[in-house]
């Protein structure tokens, strides 16, 4: 785990786990937005300043927004990258009136500008399993590391046939001793500039359980997802 020393949008310091190599550095942890800091609202970036982080610059990733001012909660992707011992995350205003907000940080950092021979993982299968009766799973697949695991999942419709918003199922494969919060994205049948619909999902003993957002455009057309890059320590 790392902690910040210092950050530029007036909050308490934020504790990540992470995975630091000369070539990866992922990050997982979740921070929440103190609007009315007038830190934040001078701010044109978001900084997290660190002691020493082995990467010294990354090539950009991105980082989940979420607002949970509005039902259903929407939100959507950000720029960060790593640079000089600092955690760099995009600012951005459209949210602004529509918090609480929460950045969820499940990534990786990658070295820009390697070259060479990449030694390919095993994809791992973490295929949900005691799904509630509705809900439809599409793909799943990951890697599973001693340091780090990705997960991506998706569904061909995410709705209890019972009505209930409580989900909760688990994910095959070993991913019991990993723990992480992060969005599940949801499709709409239109365009939307407010952001993408999404819920907060806790994993931990490979478990899912999260709370299902109450539209049936949501939940009972195709196109539901998460993906997380989640560090073990």
């Amino acid at each position: 785990m790392i902690t910040s020393i210092a950050n530029n949008i007036g909050i308490e310091q934020v504790t990540f786990k992470s995975y630091e190599s000369s070539t990866l550095t992922v990050l997982t942890g979740r921070f929440s937005i103190d609007l009315s800091a007038p830190e934040y609202q001078a701010a044109t970036v978001i900084e997290f300043k660190f002691q020493n982080l082995v990467m010294k610059k990354s090539a950009q990733t991105y980082v989940w927004l979420m607002a949970s001012g509005v039902t259903p909660n929407r939100g959507t992707i950000l720029r960060s990258w790593l640079k000089d011992n600092s955690l760099f995350i995009e600012r951005i205003s459209a949210f602004d009136n529509r918090g609480p907000l929460t950045i969820f940080v499940c990534s990786a950092y990658a070295l820009p500008g390697q070259r060479g021979v990449l030694d390919k993982g095993i994809i791992r299968h973490p295929l949900p399993y005691g799904l509630p009766d509705g809900i439809q799973n599409n793909e799943a697949y990951g890697y599973n590391s001693d340091n780090y695991v990705f997960l991506c999942v998706r569904f061909n419709r995410f709705w209890a046939n019972d009505g209930s918003l409580d989900i909760e199922f688990s994910l095959a494969d070993t991913f019991d001793d990993v723990e992480a919060y992060f969005p599940l994205v949801y499709p709409e049948s239109m365009g939307h500039t407010n952001g993408a619909p999404m819920t907060m999902v806790h994993l931990a003993n490979a478990t899912i359980t999260c709370t299902n957002v109450n539209d049936v455009g949501c939940t009972k057309n195709p196109g539901q997802f998460f993906t997380a890059f989640i560090a073990r320590h």
